[in-house]
């Protein structure tokens, strides 16, 4: 089901090193035709676990989009913490060379 996933496999991978998955299956808010696509899929249920009590602390859908955006932020800037230093050290190396050869000349 990981190449079908609507989602993408990135979500079940993330939700599967969780542990149980139930509260972020809830959490994201799926339609009826997920739940009732994903009762195929369904090994059991947790004794106690209360269906109720999790839709109960359901996050709005903004809330979770606002989430996903701020995470997807904080990935872009991961990648230019890494970029920047890298371009400054690359221009700092060439300057380094061209100075030395014009000293040589």
């Amino acid at each position: 089901f990981v190449d079908e996933h609507p989602g993408g496999h990135e979500v079940l991978v993330h939700a599967s090193g969780i542990g149980d998955a139930s509260q972020t299956f809830e959490d994201v808010g799926h339609s009826s035709s997920a739940r009732k696509r994903m009762a195929k899929y369904v090994i059991g249920v947790l004794e106690g676990y209360d269906v109720s009590e999790a839709k109960k602390r359901t996050k709005p859908k903004e809330e979770i989009l606002a989430e996903i955006k701020a995470q997807q932020s904080k990935a872009t800037l991961k990648l230019t913490d890494i970029l920047l230093p890298s371009m400054i050290l690359a221009f700092a190396i060439g300057g380094w060379f061209f100075l030395e050869k014009e000293a040589f000349a």
